[in-house]
């Protein structure tokens, strides 16, 4: 039976963060839902654990401007980005677009972390990441 913790990347993994933060799609329909203006059930899930440890924010947007300026089908990471969960643009929209919709949310977070509604968890993802004894 498969768990819903994701395992944890190994230590050199380029992209941790955001498979961590990518995780948190997956519980809510594997899909990008995010606007410039706000974010899907997701991503919002995410902000509300980033928003306890900014460090997490902060390293997801290394991640994603790394990711970006690399290209998302190199060869350079092409084994790491296959091992990303892998998240549905919006019809239209390309993985690229959203990863920087994503950016713009977590930017925002850093500035104004007060800016990120705190609520009980939402979906299962952030129960099991916001309260891990009780998963």
């Amino acid at each position: 039976m498969e768990s819903t913790m994701s395992q944890a990347p190994p230590p050199e993994w380029r992209f941790d963060e955001l498979s961590y933060l990518l995780n948190a799609y997956t519980h809510t329909g594997y899909a990008f839902s995010d606007t410039p203006d706000v974010p899907g059930p997701g991503l919002a899930s995410y902000l509300r654990l980033a928003a306890r440890e900014p460090h997490r924010a902060a390293a997801a947007v290394r991640e994603i401007d790394d990711l970006l300026s690399v290209g998302l089908f190199s060869d350079e990471i092409a084994d790491e980005v296959e091992e990303l969960p892998h998240i549905q643009p919006p019809t239209g929209t390309i993985v690229e677009d959203c990863l920087r919709i994503v950016r713009s949310h977590l930017v925002r977070l850093l500035q104004d972390p007060s800016g990120v509604p705190q609520t009980n968890p939402q979906n299962a993802w952030e129960w099991n990441h916001r309260f891990p004894e009780l998963s």
